[in-house]
């Protein structure tokens, strides 16, 4: 790098590695045409601590990639960012095919689009959002266009005085079906309830109307 920036006499930067020490430097090379100062600086914790955030950065993309639910990540503008793979099976769309894409676009249904709009303009203008650190219930759609329901959760994370937003959803549709199945039966139930009782009503108006024509029959006799 010197012979190089000697012979050029350009302005060189770099960074060295010494391993044995396991320090890393900066170097400034300033060439001139009587020489060559050089300006270096200690960078070590600092590429330290850029591995250490590289690293739970790697942790945390695993953890995501292998998570059972659905992870969505959108910047400040609602462009997606990070699709995880239970993402490509719950809508249909590879991480490729969306990342970049507008949120509003793609799993919004419809009705939701102009409210998911209005949150995302509150919160840069407060800081708060009405459905964020929450679970809710709620609808999307997938590629194909059909609208299912899910279960939400939305986690607001500021870095570097950027903000990004990161959803959990899990799909919620065979629950929903598996609560309508078990509330048909609790209807089915109570009607049945109701019918029997109803029966057992008009058995002991029957019961009655019979032991009055007894009771008449006997007087009858009893004349």
């Amino acid at each position: 790098a010197l012979l190089q920036a000697m012979e050029t006499q350009q302005y060189t930067y770099l960074e060295t590695h010494h391993t044995e020490q396991d320090l890393w430097f900066e170097n400034y090379i300033y060439p001139s045409p009587d020489g060559v100062s050089v300006f270096f600086r200690n960078i070590s914790e600092k590429k330290r601590a850029e591995q250490q955030l590289k690293t739970s950065e790697e942790k945390t993309r695993l953890i995501m990639n292998s998570a059972l639910d659905a992870i969505i990540s959108i910047d400040e503008a609602g462009l997606i960012t990070f699709w995880n793979p239970q993402a490509e099976q719950t809508f249909g769309w590879s991480a490729e095919e969306i990342t970049g894409k507008s949120l509003t676009d793609t799993i919004i249904p419809p009705q939701y689009r102009e409210m998911h709009q209005k949150g995302m303009e509150l919160y840069r203008q407060t800081g708060k959002g009405p459905v964020l650190n929450k679970i809710i219930e709620i609808s999307a759609v997938n590629r194909s266009g059909a609208e299912f329901p899910i279960e939400l959760t939305i986690i607001p994370v500021r870095y570097n005085g950027s903000v990004s937003f990161t959803a959990f959803i899990r799909d919620i549709s065979l629950r929903k079906k598996a609560e309508e199945k078990i509330s048909e039966a609790r209807r089915t139930m109570r009607e049945a309830q109701e019918l029997q009782q109803q029966v057992r009503r008009e058995m002991r108006a029957t019961r009655n109307q019979i032991s009055n024509v007894n009771q008449t029959v006997e007087k009858f006799r009893q004349w």
